[in-house]
């Protein structure tokens, strides 16, 4: 079978880890083609996959090309299919789908990372974001399947599409799992984390609709009262130096920008804590709740399909949250919950069932 997905850019980031998780697994059954729309940035994986054995074709488009000029791309995509006679298209993102609406004579699916009708105009603005919208449903009702990546996301892509199932996303549960206590004493050692400290994390990219702001305004007003409090937050984005300057007086709180050992972070912390305001389905949680930290979350649906059956703490507005005195941890519990639910090993089997390569 011969496979080919369709994605903006190959950009460090959630979704590009599911497809990258997807891809190793697929790999092994099939033959695997990505084409890039835009330009590869410095930040890009794409070495990652053509590691794993994937064909990289990159076709160097800017954003407003792939805006208005998604027809004459997907004439490009056209030839691509045919000359290399493949036998599904997979798509991943807005303008992949956009192009992969005008595709013939070849099954398409796609892949909704996010929640688009909050997502687009929470960045777009009401006006932009519903046009996008209106474009975005318009050629996912041509797609033979649409796969949401959690339940409460299907519940809402149902409301205005046909042909949609979930399947949950899925991490690398052999690299995100807990320590004992002798690793994490040495893993605070060696980043030089207070050892009584009790240690908060959030992982992820940092922009406006996750709020980091306001999480390091809250967890600066109750370190006040409780000097044993220490905030990691690890990522990169266009609202790091506001947040860097938020807390340019906090000795306890460390930025440590985009890094390749976020495992090593999570597994010396005690909590993690996300107040994003929309996720399709965040990986970063499910990476902290393997690692054995109790979750702490902002009330979205998505939070709760993760965070439900394992009593994570939810809050509506952070400046609310109170952190608890005392609290039962069950690492291994919370790892073997992910493993059950959310790994890459189940994630990748719905997919081939969905592909049509289990028998």
């Amino acid at each position: 079978m011969k496979i080919l997905y369709i994605v903006s850019h190959l950009r460090k980031g959630g979704p590009t880890d599911v497809l990258y998780n997807i891809c190793s697994d697929i790999i092994k059954k099939a033959s695997i083609t990505i084409v890039c729309l835009r330009k590869e940035t410095p930040n890009s994986d794409a070495d990652r996959f053509k590691e794993l054995g994937a064909t990289i074709i990159s076709l160097n488009n800017s954003y407003l090309k792939c805006e208005f000029c998604y027809q004459n791309i997907s004439k490009a995509v056209q030839q691509i299919v045919e000359q290399e006679h493949i036998n599904l298209v997979h798509c991943h993102g807005y303008h992949p789908v956009l192009v992969g609406s005008k595709l013939k004579n070849v099954r398409v699916i796609s892949t909704l990372h996010n929640r688009a009708s909050e997502d687009f105009i929470n960045v777009f603005g009401n006006i932009v974001g519903r046009y996008m919208l209106k474009k975005y449903y318009k050629a996912l009702n041509k797609f033979s399947l649409n796969i949401a990546v959690s339940k409460s996301a299907e519940e809402l892509y149902k409301q205005d599409l046909k042909n949609v199932t979930y399947i949950n996303n899925g991490i690398n549960t052999h690299i995100y799992q807990p320590v004992k206590a002798e690793k994490v004493t040495e893993l605070r050692e060696k980043y030089n984390i207070p050892q009584d400290a009790t240690v908060l994390i959030s992982t992820g990219r940092i922009e406006p609709e996750k709020r980091v702001e306001t999480l390091i305004q809250w967890f600066y007003n109750i370190s006040d009262s409780n000097k044993q409090l220490f905030l990691i937050v690890v990522g990169d984005g266009s609202k790091l130096p506001s947040c860097k300057e938020l807390a340019k007086n906090a000795s306890n709180i460390l930025f440590t920008g985009r890094i390749s050992n976020v495992v090593d972070y999570l597994q010396l912390s005690d909590f993690y804590i996300s107040n994003s305001k929309s996720e399709g389905m965040s990986m970063a949680v499910c990476e902290g709740i393997a690692c054995g930290l109790m979750p702490i979350l902002s009330s979205i649906p998505s939070h709760h399909d993760v965070g439900d059956d394992i009593n994570a703490l939810f809050f509506d507005e952070i400046a609310t949250v109170k952190l608890p005195s005392s609290i039962e941890i069950n690492k291994e519990e919370l790892h073997n919950y992910i493993l059950k639910n959310f790994s890459c090993m189940s994630m990748c089997s719905a997919y081939e069932k969905e592909y049509g390569l289990l028998h």
